[in-house]
């Protein structure tokens, strides 16, 4: 069984930032990559996500997020197509972020990435989005993901 935590977001005072001139404020967020860079080992490292939705955005309808985290040597692509019943319905937004050196830090990885900032911070990067429900986040993942699942529910303490 797989871990499914919902998450509340606060604001995080990381290195971490969206690799993006444009505002987000008030926009309707759609299928997309967004690179988000992030300070790890010295070196500023962009990380892909992914963002999937239906094709047709109901722009007054909040919609949940998902957050899927991939095992490790995976990819952020992993979780796409098997979740793509549920984006292309509108149940939820998929939200598919990628591990540095295809894993999550849980401290014997590859990966000395702070992971919990940056999904942290993906999460407050969404919540600038106007048909975000912030009511409604939440992850899961598998193998070293569900690990990464079960650490940010405790770097968050405002969870649900």
């Amino acid at each position: 069984m797989l871990p499914i935590i919902l998450f509340a977001s606060g604001v995080s005072a990381d290195t971490l930032r969206l690799n993006s001139g444009e505002s987000l404020e008030g926009k309707i967020l759609t299928s997309k990559t967004i690179l988000f860079e992030q300070q790890i080992d010295g070196n500023l490292i962009s990380r892909s996500v992914i963002i999937e939705t239906s094709a047709e955005i109901d722009h007054l309808k909040l919609y949940p997020i998902v957050i899927t985290l991939h095992g490790r040597g995976g990819s952020n692509t992993n979780w796409v197509q098997p979740l793509s019943e549920f984006t292309n319905s509108g149940a939820f937004i998929g939200v598919y972020p990628q591990g540095h050196h295809n894993s999550w830090n849980l401290g014997q990885e590859p990966s000395n990435a702070n992971d919990a900032v940056f999904i942290s911070n993906i999460i407050d990067t969404l919540l600038s989005y106007s048909n975000v429900d912030e009511n409604k986040i939440f992850a899961v993942g598998n193998s070293n993901g569900s690990g990464m699942v079960n650490v940010l529910g405790g770097f968050n303490k405002r969870l649900k």
